[in-house]
C-alpha cells in the first residue's frame, strides 16, 4: 500500500494491490488497519485481501453478489427463478463448494450464503436444496 513515494499509503478505490483494485467498504478498512499499523512502525503487517460481498438496495430492489459469480469451465451454476416475485438466484458451485452467489429481488439469505462461501463449507449434504436457502434446507433436516 506504499506508493512510489515511502511516505505516502494509498487504500480503497485508489489503491491497486495485485493488480486489483476494490471499491467495497471492508476491503478498505483492511487496508486502513494495514496503513496504520506500518505507520505505527509494524513493519510485518500485510494487507491479505478477504472475501467481500457487496449488497444493494436499487430502487427498492434488494441485492447480493460474491464471490466469483460469473463461473468458468470447472464451475456449476445453479439458478432459481420467481418471475411473479422478481426474484433470481444464482449459485455458483465448484465441486462440493460454493464459490459465487448473486441475489437480485431478495436477498434476505445473503449473510447465509456467503459465510457459506467465505468459510468454503461443503455444501455436498445440502446440495440438492442449496438453492432454496437454510429455511428449506432446515425444514428437509439436511
Amino acid at each position: 500500500m506504499h506508493t512510489s513515494d515511502a511516505s505516502i499509503f494509498a487504500i480503497g478505490e485508489c489503491a491497486e494491490h495485485r493488480d486489483q483494485l476494490v471499491g467495497l467498504l471492508a476491503p478498505a478498512w483492511e487496508m486502513a488497519h494495514v496503513a496504520a499499523a506500518r505507520i505505527a512502525g509494524d513493519t510485518d503487517a500485510r494487507y491479505v485481501p478477504t472475501l467481500a460481498g457487496t449488497r444493494l438496495k436499487v430502487t427498492g430492489i434488494d441485492t447480493f453478489s460474491a464471490g466469483d459469480f460469473a463461473g468458468d469451465a470447472t464451475t456449476e451454476a445453479v439458478m432459481f427463478r420467481d418471475p411473479a416475485r422478481k426474484v433470481h438466484k444464482r449459485l455458483v458451485l465448484r465441486g462440493d463448494r460454493l464459490i459465487g452467489v448473486t441475489m437480485v429481488g431478495d436477498a434476505s439469505d445473503a449473510g447465509w450464503y456467503f459465510n457459506l462461501l467465505r468459510q468454503g463449507t461443503s455444501i455436498a449434504a445440502i446440495r440438492d436444496a442449496l438453492v432454496f436457502g437454510p429455511t428449506a434446507i432446515n425444514a428437509v433436516g439436511a
